[in-house]
């Protein structure tokens, strides 16, 4: 309750204050609580002192103290101290979900790339959003929010994604393989290749591709594109050729590729590669007396049409070997007549290229045609050129100028009896040279005469027997030098 204010002690200038018994100010009520509040009168005016209104005035509080000062309100919580309504929290791992498959779908179906790459960018979008989570929990301690279970659940999704990521890691070669299994059903080649290569196959072990590649091949020669089954099975033989039954499959069909090719009597075959590759398969343990066989009349076939193909390409050197090869190596097979006559082209056709060049080096191109290739009209030619005239000349120093001096070429002479045949014959020039324009090849004895008014001279080279020259075929003949 409270009390009256006395008059303070000594001090004679304030006047007493007189209340009655039963004056007493009567209670008031603060706060639904009961408490008296005296109040002192203001002093006259006389007194030469009027203290303010509220001077000596108090409101007790409720327990008999004085009053407090007034407390500043509380801050409401923070709204990342609060727990997460439920549907936030039920939402959070979906749209997370979520976030990954659209990472998935859109390297895959907006970018092209394959499922090892989507899962790789799923993979890396389920780390980052861990690092999110994690940050998320961070913040959310920070602020106060330091529930168990708040801290279980952000723990347990930041492991689920960070377990989502290392899978779709791990997991890239199985999807490599898993969708070149889809390509390789569907007949998409080249990709199920390139599938099976990121996974990790190479050469020159890698059954998957050595199997891709034989099936294109078959693919291929099913519909008769012989020259892109033949490349396919190749790359097999050659690149993969550590890759298992794979190999044996291809060179299996390789085999019926190029006698399926040869047989069309198509010229873009390669007929050196199919030559080499049939001449080792032959020797293969799989290859039976059936299989050699056959062999046998294709690589003629193949030598023949390889052969035709070089001299079509004016390769008369190469034409010759092949076309040769078939009549030595292939002698009962029915390419032998055809390869017969196509030689005898090959070689007229060289011989007179290098007769104008080298004409030494066309004579034993003519004569092997004459002599192995007589029955064709080639051969018939060849003989022909060989016996045709040819051009001698020479030279005879210290003849005499006059009378002229006449040089006669004889195949037959008997210098005791001052004979020669004389089958030609030309005056020696003032310069002392001679030249027989058309000489049928043989050999000749040269002798000179010289007629007078009163003798005639024989001059005979001296020989043992009698001086004598070969004239050969097809080139222009020099005799040596003679002296008079």
């Amino acid at each position: 309750m409270g009390h009256q204010w006395d008059e303070p002690a000594g001090d004679s200038t304030l006047p007493q204050a007189a209340v009655q018994p039963g004056t007493e100010p009567a209670p008031t009520v603060v706060d639904g609580r009961v408490t008296h509040i005296s109040e002192r009168p203001p002093l006259p005016p006389a007194g030469g002192y009027l203290p303010p209104a509220n001077w000596g005035m108090y409101a007790p509080s409720p327990y008999g103290g004085y009053a407090s000062l007034p407390q500043q309100p509380e801050r409401e919580p923070s709204a990342l101290s609060q727990p997460f309504p439920i549907w936030l929290t039920i939402a959070a791992p979906l749209v997370m979900l979520l976030t990954l498959a659209m990472a998935f779908g859109a390297e895959v179906f907006l970018l092209g790339a394959d499922w090892a790459t989507g899962a790789l960018a799923a993979a890396l979008a389920a780390f980052a959003l861990a690092v999110v989570t994690v940050i998320v929990l961070a913040v959310r301690l920070i602020a106060g929010r330091r529930s168990g279970g708040t801290v279980a659940l952000s723990a347990v999704l930041a492991l689920a994604l960070v377990a989502a990521g290392v899978g779709g890691i791990t997991q890239l070669n199985p999807l490599r393989h898993a969708q070149a299994g889809q390509f390789e059903a569907a007949r998409q080649w080249q990709p199920a290749i390139d599938e099976y290569a990121q996974s990790g196959e190479s050469a020159p072990n890698a059954p998957d591709i050595a199997r891709i590649y034989t099936e294109w091949g078959e693919s291929l020669g099913q519909s008769k594109d012989y020259a892109g089954a033949a490349e396919k099975l190749t790359t097999v033989v050659q690149t993969y050729a550590q890759s298992g039954s794979e190999v044996a499959r291809a060179q299996a069909d390789l085999y019926n590729t190029y006698v399926g090719w040869i047989s069309t009597g198509a010229t873009n075959v390669p007929f050196q590669q199919a030559i080499n590759f049939l001449t080792s398969y032959a020797t293969n343990p799989v290859c039976d007396a059936s299989c050699q066989q056959s062999i046998s009349g294709v690589s003629a076939e193949a030598h023949y049409q390889y052969g035709q193909q070089l001299l079509q390409a004016n390769q008369y050197k190469q034409a010759i070997t092949e076309l040769e090869l078939v009549q030595t190596q292939y002698p009962t097979t029915q390419y032998v007549p055809q390869a017969h006559a196509a030689a005898a082209q090959a070689y007229l056709a060289l011989a007179q290229q290098t007769l104008s060049q080298d004409c030494a080096s066309a004579v034993p191109l003519y004569q092997t045609l004459a002599k192995n290739y007589g029955d064709t009209d080639q051969g018939k030619q060849a003989k022909k050129k060989l016996g045709a005239p040819v051009q001698v000349t020479g030279v005879v120093s210290g003849a005499p100028k006059s009378p002229p001096v006449t040089i006669y070429l004889s195949r037959h002479v008997a210098p005791s009896r001052y004979y020669a045949s004389g089958e030609y014959k030309v005056k020696l020039s003032s310069s002392g040279t001679f030249s027989f324009p058309a000489v049928t090849p043989g050999v000749y004895y040269p002798t000179g005469l010289q007629t007078t008014s009163t003798q005639i001279i024989y001059s005979y080279w001296p020989g043992n027997p009698a001086y004598s020259v070969t004239v050969g075929p097809l080139c222009a003949f020099q005799i040596p030098a003679l002296n008079w």
